[in-house]
């Protein structure tokens, strides 16, 4: 018998695994900033592209806001888009490192509804307890809402952040 469950947890386990490496990123475009900043769009005072302490890879980019400011990027929707389908479940997931002590992350998940007018697809995210100089992946689990275009923006306030393998998944 114990053999048995052994053996079912163990294909449970590599089943799940298997499952998880198959999850297709509809970030196709520069996930890891391995292109530079290609499809991206930044705005607020200081971003750049950093090659020497990426999560994976040899890039980051990083978000620099000093107080009063408040910094930024977001998907470029001419040319990287995605389509999020009505009821199914997806995660927006990403690994972060502060260089220094952090005010707030702010992660929001939306769709343009029409003529400068926004709609949220996710609650949003927002940490101020992340650990400096340490790699920490985090993840934004929503459901998809009937739009056509979703997009997604990352700001921080007065800190300095690296960001890294940008992953958005259809979760099965």
């Amino acid at each position: 018998m114990k053999k048995a469950f052994l053996k079912l947890l163990v294909a449970s386990s590599l089943s799940l695994a298997a499952s998880e490496v198959k999850a297709q990123n509809l970030i196709t475009i520069n996930n890891s900033f391995e292109q530079g900043k290609i499809g991206w769009n930044f705005s607020g005072t200081n971003t750049q592209l950093i090659n020497q302490d990426g999560h994976t890879g040899s890039s980051s980019l990083k978000l620099v806001s000093k107080e009063g400011s408040l910094t930024y990027f977001y998907t470029e929707p001419k040319v990287q888009k995605f389509t999020l389908s009505a009821g199914k479940k997806y995660e927006l997931k990403m690994w972060v490192k502060p260089l220094t002590k952090i005010r707030e992350v702010e992660i929001r998940v939306y769709a343009t509804t029409g003529f400068k007018a926004e709609q949220d697809i996710a609650e949003t995210y927002r940490n101020k307890n992340l650990k400096v100089n340490e790699w920490q992946e985090i993840s934004i689990p929503f459901t998809g809402k009937d739009y056509p275009e979703a997009k997604f923006s990352i700001a921080i306030g007065v800190s300095e952040v690296l960001f890294d393998d940008i992953m958005l998944v259809e979760v099965k």
